[in-house]
């Protein structure tokens, strides 16, 4: 496994650990200050944000409701493009 791919699967395990403990500040360390988050819940029209602090409001409202939220990556696949 490439180390880009394994850098990728930390990431992913880094965002599920601060999404589960809802320590929203942390999404900052995680994102770029201008990334563009789409979100499509099949259920509402898509919509977009930019930067950690959009995407953060977004989803610590969406937790809220939950006593006990986890957020679990069951499967990742990741394709590193070979230069």
């Amino acid at each position: 496994m490439s180390s880009d791919a394994v850098e990728l699967q930390r990431l992913q395990a880094a965002y599920a650990d601060v999404v589960s403990r809802r320590a929203w500040r942390e999404l900052e360390r995680l994102f770029t200050a201008d990334i563009l988050v789409e979100v499509d819940t099949v259920s509402a029209p898509a919509r977009s944000f930019v930067g950690p602090a959009q995407f953060s409001e977004f989803v610590s409202a969406a937790c809220e409701r939950f006593d006990h939220f986890q957020f679990v990556i069951l499967n990742a696949v990741v394709e590193i493009a070979e230069e």
